[in-house]
């Protein structure tokens, strides 16, 4: 849940402002009235909008005007963001603040960036004996139930088999829950479509290269690619932006059982046959399978987002996500929309030597990582096996790190953050 913000049409108190000032936070109390003035200078209103949300809880605050500041819109996404509650098995207050100096259409669009963010926040912190391939089908088409411009396909067991999608197939067969393909299509003109496929796991618990337990735990966020691509095209379907998308979730647990894959099994993904290695690499491998299921619909671009490697956190922390690109004016865009919508990107390289030293097979073509020991550039190489499948524009997005916090940081809130979504919505509006 998130706060409910709506149009003022006076004054409220108590009232929050901006305005040039020295301190931060300055009250005043004006007949009887309590006005909370805070410090703005112009630029950044993502995090005033984020701190602006604690003084509000602070003061009990019932109106803020935004006479004063410039993005409005980005304003209120921080606010917004940052109110945000996992509420659905616990319950919180509601929370009500109304807003002064706003055009309606900066406030509703907001309002939808914020509800894809937070479907996407949602979806990803449901447990996985709420949320599994299935569920997390319905969830979606709950979601588009109102959108008739998206058209949902999912691709069911025997669907799986029979487009002999292989790699969705022996990952997915450990589970009781069988693995799904959810695609989503939002087709609003003649050109070639931008493909975005976003890796669903909705529990990773390693396979028979089990997991630490400390590693365990928040592997039911596991399915935030998919959720983000889900909440990227809500979101550009909501907002009528004109750019054909497809939305490709494989989705898929990665447990024990039986029917587990195991340590060197070979596979086979469109015309590479692959080593399992490490069964606990098991996002590229479905990732993998959705690429060459995708080329089917000759996407101008595929886009690749997942939870992939531990690696990536390493590399670059909690707030900064890894990006792979083999286009420098598609790379350039990234990295306007990232500085555009604070969610942060660094680009990564693609080094052909590590393909030959990292991904090649010594009894098949490619493996999925080096050895089962391999701690070597441990989120490249993920890009790279991706990389073996990809015959066009391509963009990958590592969201290990971002997709979940341990705690709060400004308008990422702890757990799964919905990050990708807001940086998909800029990039793709740039597009169009």
């Amino acid at each position: 849940m998130i706060a409910k913000v709506e149009i003022a049409e006076k004054e409220e108190f108590p009232l929050i402002k901006f305005e040039e000032q020295k301190e931060f936070e300055r009250k005043e109390i004006l007949d009887g009235k309590e006005i909370i003035y805070l410090k703005y200078k112009g630029g950044k209103e993502i995090f005033l909008g984020s701190k602006t949300y604690e003084v509000y809880k602070k003061y009990k605050a019932k109106c803020i005007d935004l006479k004063n500041v410039k993005n409005k819109k980005e304003f209120l996404e921080g606010f917004l963001l940052t109110s945000y509650k996992f509420s659905k098995y616990k319950k919180f207050e509601e929370e009500t603040v109304k807003v002064l100096n706003v055009e309606r259409e900066e406030l509703i669009k907001a309002k939808i960036i914020c509800s894809a963010v937070n479907f996407a926040r949602d979806i990803s912190n449901e447990p996985s004996n709420k949320v599994n391939p299935s569920t997390f089908v319905k969830e979606v088409e709950k979601l588009f139930e109102e959108e008739p411009n998206v058209l949902i396909e999912v691709l069911d067991e025997n669907d799986i088999e029979r487009e002999k999608l292989e790699g969705i197939i022996t990952i997915g067969n450990s589970s009781k829950n069988k693995p799904k393909v959810l695609i989503l299509k939002y087709l609003p003109t003649n050109k070639k479509p931008i493909v975005l496929i976003g890796k669903g796991v909705t529990f990773d618990a390693g396979g028979l290269n089990l997991k630490q337990p400390e590693f365990m735990y928040d592997m039911n966020k596991d399915k935030s690619g998919a959720a983000v691509v889900v909440s990227t095209i809500y979101a550009i379907s909501k907002l009528r932006i004109p750019i054909n998308l497809i939305g490709i979730a494989p989705l898929v647990e990665n447990v024990i059982s039986e029917n587990s894959c195991k340590p060197g099994d070979i596979i086979k993904i469109g015309n590479k046959t692959v080593e399992i290695v490490h069964t606990d690499a098991e996002g590229r491998i479905i990732l993998a399978d959705a690429i060459e299921y995708s080329k089917r619909f000759d996407p101008e671009i595929i886009i690749t987002v997942a939870t992939l490697t531990g690696a990536q956190i390493v590399a670059l922390g909690y707030l900064i996500a890894a990006f792979y690109c083999n286009d420098k004016e598609l790379s350039k865009k990234v990295i306007v929309a990232s500085k555009r919508t604070r969610e942060y990107v660094w680009k990564m390289p693609l080094p052909k030597f590590y393909e030959r030293l990292l991904i090649k097979g010594e009894i098949s073509d490619i493996k999925n990582v080096p050895s089962i020991n391999s701690r070597e550039a441990g989120s490249i190489v993920g890009a790279l096996f991706l990389k073996q499948f990809i015959d066009r524009k391509w963009i990958h997005f590592d969201i290990a790190g971002p997709a979940i916090i341990n705690k709060d940081w400004y308008f990422l809130k702890k757990g799964a953050t919905g990050f990708g979504v807001r940086l998909l919505v800029e990039f793709l509006q740039s597009l169009a």
